[in-house]
């Protein structure tokens, strides 16, 4: 753990440019955190950012700010507040930028000619010739597909294991958070997994020889036990 003393930001307006202001206060970068909290660097980035569109439901929203403001040793229920007052701001201009996305526009009116008709064509057929070439290379460096079927994502359970079950490509490397599992050969894999109580990440990865990876996440949240 890294050792900085709490300080009161000033002049800060947003919850994410506080949280940013106490992390490089304390010298740390995205990496570092994500390393401290076990949180992924995209979901710390958007928790900055103050974009909680890219963020899951509110509920492992509010863990992830729970578990960043421990980590930055500020106080939890000040951050939740702060996230909560932000929220019912932000929700309404969210919706409201969707709504006027989504209008339909009157489409301009265009004059078709001999002339436009044979250059369309022209084009068309050159951007065929681009998309063949560009879907074979695809082929090759394009990542395996990986079909996760359990567990579900944010997903909360009461058990400190869980099973991950699988299907990819069958040529493929899989791992589950870092560690190679076995694929049979029809690409089907099923590995089970401990959890911590808690917010869990679990990352599958699923990669070809030459391929890019395809990850997938998992968040599982497990509630402790009450004691009977």
């Amino acid at each position: 753990m890294f050792n900085f003393k709490k300080k009161e930001v000033k002049g800060i307006k947003t919850l994410g440019q506080r949280l940013k202001s106490v992390r490089e206060e304390a010298k740390l970068d995205l990496e570092q955190a994500e390393k401290g909290t076990g949180i992924p660097k995209k979901y710390l980035q958007a928790l900055e950012e103050g974009d909680y569109s890219v963020l899951p439901a509110t509920v492992y929203t509010k863990n992830y700010l729970r578990v960043y403001a421990e980590f930055l040793q500020v106080s939890p229920q000040f951050v939740l507040d702060l996230y909560d007052q932000e929220k019912r701001i932000i929700e309404p201009i969210q919706n409201k930028k969707i709504e006027e996305r989504t209008k339909t526009k009157p489409l301009p009116k265009t004059i078709i000619s001999p002339r436009r008709i044979r250059n369309l064509v022209i084009f068309l057929i050159i951007a065929a010739c681009f998309v063949y070439l560009g879907f074979e290379i695809k082929k090759i460096v394009s990542p395996p597909f990986l079909e996760i079927s359990n567990p579900s994502d944010n997903l909360v359970i009461n058990e400190n294991t869980i099973e991950v079950i699988g299907k990819t490509e069958p040529e493929s490397t899989v791992t589950i958070n870092g560690q190679e599992v076995f694929l049979n050969p029809t690409g089907n894999f099923q590995e089970t997994i401990e959890l911590a109580n808690g917010l869990n990440t679990i990352e599958i990865s699923s990669q070809k020889k030459h391929s890019n990876k395809n990850i997938v996440y998992r968040h599982i949240l497990v509630e402790q036990k009450e004691n009977q």
